[in-house]
């Protein structure tokens, strides 16, 4: 309920920007109308439904021992093709960052369409450490907030693991 309030209060606030942007650049040519395209494309995003958040328990398929002894939630892809071939040969590692929403099922699928399409094994982490969302101020909060040094430090961890041989599909891995 609070977030469809702020949604509410949001695009009202947004529609009353665009109306007076509207008015000062017809009366006064003041503005740019460029602005107005950016406010009408926030105005769709907050009219929007809002997304279905997906909790990562359902999204994730692998915990990787991170730093501090933190588990890290990911998913790995595998290709289909190394699914239906018992083969030894080492297969590439393709490391999937996910964007300031967080990891949902857009870069799962994602993940996997790289995996068959490219032939490696493709692994989507959660950089957020559990943290998910579809409204776009959090989401700019989160890529804002989140301490670089943590997010170098989970992915390195990830790398060790692959390198370390540790997932079955990719013995030796090579990350690309």
């Amino acid at each position: 309920k609070n977030d469809t309030k702020m949604r509410r209060m949001m695009v009202f606030v947004l529609v009353l920007i665009l109306f007076l942007t509207e008015q000062l650049n017809s009366i006064h040519g003041l503005l740019v109308p460029s602005w107005t395209s950016s406010i009408v494309h926030v105005l769709e995003h907050l009219a929007s439904p809002p997304l279905r958040v997906t909790p990562l328990e359902d999204l994730t398929n692998i915990r990787i021992p991170g730093p501090s002894g933190v588990e890290l939630l990911a998913h790995v892809a595998t290709p289909t093709t190394l699914n239906n071939k018992k083969t030894a040969r080492p297969v590439p590692v393709l490391l999937l960052i996910h964007e300031f929403f967080g990891l949902n099922p857009s870069i799962i699928d994602k993940a996997k369409g790289l995996a068959n399409d490219l032939g490696c094994v493709v692994i989507a982490p959660d950089t957020f450490r559990g943290t998910v969302t579809d409204f776009l101020p959090q989401a700019i909060w989160l890529a804002l907030s989140t301490p670089q040094e943590r997010v170098n430090d989970d992915l390195d961890a990830i790398c060790t693991y692959i390198e370390a041989g540790n997932l079955a599909s990719v013995p030796g891995g090579r990350i690309a």
